[in-house]
């Protein structure tokens, strides 16, 4: 006599996904907090990646993002100096409202 369940068959009820009805969600402070500013690479990763998708005339969703990343990897490094510092300064002027704007909250 083994404790198995051998031979009995038992239906589950499928389980409920989500928030149990009547609790209602709270916005946490967490969610309110202003989001980090894109550093100088993210704001030239937008730009390239916003051109590269238009010359191609793909939908965004097509392309590979780590073939995306290697190409706009390599033109970061092939950049000149002035064109990275303009993206630098962009990012650093963006970081400067968000601390004031942490300060704030």
């Amino acid at each position: 006599t083994g404790g198995g369940s051998k031979g009995k068959t038992e239906t589950k009820t499928p389980r409920k996904r989500g928030r149990p009805k009547g609790k209602k969600t709270t916005s946490h402070p967490l969610l309110k907090r202003p989001k980090r500013p894109l550093s100088g690479y993210n704001i030239f990763f937008k730009d390239q990646r916003e051109q590269i998708v238009g010359k191609a005339g793909k939908p965004a969703g097509t392309l590979k993002f780590a073939e995306l990343a290697r190409t706009i990897g390599a033109r970061w490094k092939a950049l000149d100096e002035s064109a990275r510092r303009m993206y630098e300064s962009r990012g650093a002027a963006e970081m400067k409202i968000y601390k004031v704007v942490m300060e704030e909250y």
